[in-house]
C-alpha cells in the first residue's frame, strides 16, 4: 500500500499514518499534556500512585482516542487499544517510566521505593490490556495484604523463620534448552508478546508448555504477582497453567526454582 492511500487518524491528512503525524495541532497537543503531567507530578502530600491515577483520570476526562493515539506516537509508543489501555499506556511509560523515574526521581520517597515495583506492574497490566481495572485493583490489594502480612511476621521478630521457603511457590518444571548463537539462522532478539518490546535477548526468552514465549522479565513480574495471590500463574495469551517452562541461561533456571518453583 502506497503512502499516498493512507489517511492520518488525528489531523485527517491523506498521505501518512497517526505515527508520522508532524501536525502543528498534534505538536500542540503534545506539549500541552507534558505540561500537564508535570504539574500532577509535582504534587504534594501524594504518593507516586496516587498522582498517576489523577493524571489517569485527567486524560481518560479530557481527551478522546485519536488524540491518545497522537499522544503515543509521540513517545514511540504502540497507538493500538480502547481509551482505558491507551491512557494507562501513556501514564506507564511517559509519566512513571519517564518524568517520574527519570526526570523527577526527588518526588519518589522511602514509602513508594517499596512499593515501586507493584504501582508499575499495576499500570504495566493496565497497558497492555489483559486485564481490568477492577482486576489490577484488586491485585494491588491483595499486595498490600501480602506486605503488611510480611510486615506482622516481623514485628514477632522469630529469629528462625524463613521468609524464603515461606512464600508461596509452584509445581512448575524449569529446564535448560541451550542456544547456539554461532549459528547464521538463530535470532539474536525476539518480540515480548507481553511488554511489546521488540529486541528483548534471545537468551532471555522463557518458553511455556502451551507454546508461548515471553521475556524473562514479564514471566518474573506473572510468577511474583502469582505468588502474591498465592494462585497458580497462567499464560497472558491463552490462560493456560504454567506447568513447563524452557529457559536458555543456566542463572535464569537458578533463580526460577529458587524464587517460584519447587521440585515436582
Amino acid at each position: 500500500m502506497s503512502c499516498a492511500t493512507y489517511k492520518c487518524g488525528f489531523c485527517g491528512v491523506q498521505g501518512h499514518k497517526i505515527t508520522h503525524c508532524d501536525s502543528e495541532e498534534g505538536t500542540n497537543l503534545f506539549n500541552d499534556i507534558r505540561s500537564k503531567a508535570i504539574d500532577y507530578i509535582v504534587l504534594e502530600n501524594r504518593s507516586i500512585q496516587e498522582r498517576a491515577k489523577l493524571f489517569y483520570k485527567f486524560l481518560i476526562r479530557i481527551y478522546y482516542v485519536k488524540e491518545l493515539k497522537l499522544i503515543l506516537s509521540k513517545i514511540g509508543s504502540c497507538v493500538s487499544g480502547n481509551i482505558v489501555v491507551l491512557a494507562a499506556r501513556f501514564t506507564y511509560k511517559y509519566f512513571l517510566k519517564n518524568l517520574a523515574l527519570q526526570q523527577f526521581p526527588g518526588i519518589i520517597d522511602h514509602e513508594d521505593t517499596i512499593h515501586l515495583r507493584a504501582y508499575l506492574d499495576y499500570w504495566k497490566d493496565l497497558s497492555q490490556g489483559i486485564k481490568s481495572v477492577s482486576q489490577v485493583n484488586q491485585e494491588l490489594d491483595d499486595y498490600f495484604e501480602f506486605v503488611r502480612g510480611l510486615l506482622y511476621l516481623d514485628e514477632l521478630h522469630d529469629s528462625d523463620f524463613d521468609f524464603e521457603t515461606a512464600k508461596f511457590k509452584f509445581p512448575i518444571n524449569v529446564v535448560m534448552k541451550p542456544i547456539d548463537l554461532t549459528e547464521e539462522k538463530t535470532p539474536e532478539y525476539f518480540e515480548c508478546a507481553i511488554c511489546m518490546e521488540e529486541e528483548c535477548s534471545i537468551l532471555d526468552k522463557v518458553e511455556m508448555g502451551c507454546n508461548h514465549s515471553f521475556c524473562m522479565t514479564c514471566v518474573s513480574n506473572m510468577l511474583t504477582n502469582s505468588q502474591i495471590k498465592k494462585k497458580h500463574p497462567c499464560c497472558a495469551l491463552c490462560r493456560a497453567d504454567f506447568k513447563n517452562m524452557q529457559v536458555h541461561m543456566d542463572n535464569i533456571m537458578e533463580d526460577y526454582n529458587t524464587r517460584f518453583c519447587f521440585a515436582c
